[in-house]
């Protein structure tokens, strides 16, 4: 289980979501985190993901 305080303390923190994608955390509580811009492992989930969209072969055809 994480604590607030692991969030503080974290090297990086994002959100994901299928809707919205790779979101940095830059600060919880007013607290920066690390030096407040997106790390390598955010960048890179955040990029593989955008791949992912892009290439469109995980997604399903919608049609109207």
């Amino acid at each position: 289980r994480l604590t607030v305080y692991d969030f503080y303390v974290a090297d990086e923190v994002f959100f994901s979501s299928t809707a919205g994608g790779i979101f940095p955390v830059k600060e919880i509580d007013g607290r920066i985190i690390a030096d407040g811009r997106p790390g390598p492992v955010t960048r890179l989930v955040h990029d593989a993901y955008q791949a992912l969209l892009e290439a469109g072969t995980q997604s399903i055809p919608v049609y109207q």
